[in-house]
């Protein structure tokens, strides 16, 4: 029996025939009910929509997914499903989906906060930065655009390395939010990226005048504990992104010193270590630099996280003996960077093909030609799948100093690849190709 009248459509009705059996704790039936609907109904938003509800009953999820997927492009305006379609794509790990289904939401309610915030959340590499900039970059035109429409855009352009075209949305940001020390801290970093030194010291100037910890507004229920971990968290991160402006503007010795203030609040921090160890390196203070490697890759390994998540573990052992054999280049020890990387497979097997691409950096780094093609041969033979614009860049330039042209015409096709592949763009590999494309084709063609 329908809980609805005789006198609506046969599509009302199975509807709610379907939400009754839903309710009845039937979801599998009303899953029959539906796609019988569909052979006749086929362009029915609202039946795809109930048949998605109610396969996720049925912990069909992927299937779910997909229903939901078609009722969402016969009507774009659902907000039921797309939110539906957003969580369960979240539940899956599906994240380029998510953020399809989210930025679809947020054009719905182009003001929400909420909606912005959720987008950037969803936001992880890959060919999502391009339509979430495009989005942004739209919005930003509008004269009356809200001020974090401009935060969003900063901090999008900042990740995809795209600092020059930072630099406006910044100034506009600050603008509109001049007591925002976020604001100035991505103005002083996009400035310092496009070596306007004198911005970036000022807008670093203008952060650290408006800095705060106070985390009450954001976590107003939170415990003492929660919020002093919370203090502290903020207070790392600021010190971070200070030490970042001053390493670019070749300021070593103030970074130094805003890394130590970070490792200070947040003293298990590997990465901090990591960056610190740099520092010291790029100071020529091999004693330091090389007790801070040491202690990051000793610090990674603690605590139940590490054991729980061993390929986890790989990988962060395996990254930090990267770190480690780059900041002995700085200190001019290639021999002990070589063998600092070639310790990698003992803790990451996986990482063959990338032990060999670096110890193919350090080579081509101190003019020792012919062992770099080599291990750059090797690296590729491993994984020819990996996309390593540097890599491809740098081996080509070996092949020009050892007088093969020919197979560096083939890297340089390589390269072009890479630059045109539109499953990438958004990650700043194709931007670094297209760069090392212009740089190679004056070398081959001069």
């Amino acid at each position: 029996k329908l809980s609805r009248s005789s006198t609506e459509g046969p599509v009302a009705k199975l509807l709610a025939l379907a939400k009754e059996l839903r309710e009845a704790g039937r979801p599998e039936v009303a899953c029959v009910a539906l796609r019988d609907g569909l052979k006749e109904w086929s362009e029915s938003p609202e039946l795809w929509a109930d048949l998605g509800f109610a396969l996720r009953e049925c912990g069909d999820l992927p299937g779910a997914v997909e229903a939901l997927q078609a009722a969402t492009s016969l009507d774009p305006t659902n907000v039921t499903a797309l939110e539906a379609l957003a969580a369960l794509c979240a539940r899956l790990h599906r994240l380029y989906e998510v953020f399809d289904a989210r930025l679809a939401l947020l054009k719905l309610s182009p003001d929400s906060t909420a909606a912005f915030a959720a987008v950037a959340l969803t936001v992880p590499s890959g060919r999502t930065f391009g339509p979430w900039i495009d989005y942004l970059g739209e919005r930003a035109r509008d004269s009356q655009a809200p001020w974090f429409v401009f935060r969003y855009l900063t901090r999008a352009l900042v990740r995809d390395e795209g600092f020059e075209d930072a630099v406006l949305p910044a100034q506009r940001w600050v603008q509109l939010r001049p007591d925002d020390p976020e604001g100035w801290e991505n103005l002083a970093l996009a400035a310092a990226q496009t070596k306007r030194r004198a911005a970036a010291l000022d807008a670093l100037e203008r952060a650290k005048e408006l800095q705060s910890e106070d985390v009450t507004e954001s976590m107003p229920h939170a415990t003492p504990a929660q919020r002093q971990a919370a203090q502290a968290e903020v207070r790392a991160a600021r010190h971070k992104v200070y030490a970042e402006v001053y390493s670019l503007l070749g300021m070593n010795s103030e970074a130094v010193q805003e890394l130590k203030a970070a490792i200070l609040a947040k003293p298990r921090d590997y990465a901090q270590h990591v960056d610190l160890g740099l520092a010291h390196a790029r100071g020529g203070n091999a004693d330091s630099a090389l007790e801070e490697f040491q202690l990051a890759y000793d610090l990674c390994a603690q605590g139940e996280f590490a054991s729980q998540f061993p390929d986890i573990l790989a990988n962060t052992r395996a990254s930090i003996l990267v770190r480690w054999s780059q900041g002995l280049q700085l200190l001019g020890k290639a021999q002990p960077a070589i063998e600092t990387v070639s310790r990698i497979p003992s803790v990451a097997p996986d990482w063959a093909a990338e032990t060999h691409r670096e110890i193919a950096f350090i080579h081509f780094a101190s003019g020792r030609f012919a062992p770099a093609i080599e291990a750059f041969e090797e690296a590729f033979r491993l994984n020819p799948e990996l996309v390593w614009p540097d890599a491809h860049y740098k081996f080509a330039i070996a092949l020009l100093k050892t007088g093969n042209r020919e197979k560096a015409l083939k890297e340089y096709g390589v390269l072009g690849a890479i630059a045109n592949r539109q499953d990438l763009e958004g990650t700043g590999t194709p931007r670094q190709a297209r760069a090392y494309l212009s740089e190679l084709a004056a070398l081959l063609y001069k």
